[in-house]
């Protein structure tokens, strides 16, 4: 038996508006058999073809040998998952636990929870009271789309 594949053809879901597949034919087809088209008309990759002989034999021999080492593959990543999840956890306690000083100077520090957020209040202490008026006048109102005026009219 020769290889088969399914195949698409654009102009028959094109005429009856559902995509139109054509199951299990020659690998060498190059035109619909339904509308003759060649144009349009495609192989579909869904499956595997196992017709030819030499690929099952392979198939065979080597499902067996890979089994495990997919099987330990499998494992360790799911171990190295739950490593990470109890890590963040006992992250999170640790921190929660902390008295707030020590929260405080750890973030300040840049030595608090790896990944996190830092808190707001710590994060807008950092920058100077110039430097936000400015954003809060002059920057966001034109990332905004609003009309920035000059600080001089802004006095009137």
């Amino acid at each position: 038996m020769r290889p088969r594949a399914d195949f698409a053809c654009a102009h028959c879901t094109k005429t009856s508006g559902t995509e139109t597949v054509i199951p299990n034919l020659p690998i060498a087809a190059k035109r619909c058999p339904m509308c003759g088209h060649a144009r349009g008309f495609k192989r579909l990759f869904n499956k595997v073809m196992t017709a030819n002989g030499r690929g099952r034999k392979v198939a065979r021999v080597l499902d067996p040998m890979m089994t495990p080492a997919v099987e330990r593959h499998a494992e360790v990543k799911a171990s190295a998952k739950r490593f990470e999840t109890a890590v963040l956890e006992a992250q999170d306690r640790a921190f929660e636990k902390a008295p707030s000083k020590t929260r405080e100077a750890m973030v300040a520090a840049g030595k608090g929870i790896v990944g996190r957020p830092v808190p707001a209040g710590a994060a807008l202490s950092q920058i100077p009271m110039d430097a936000r008026r400015d954003t809060a006048s002059m920057i966001y109102p034109a990332l905004t789309g609003r009309q920035v005026r000059p600080l001089w009219e802004q006095r009137r």
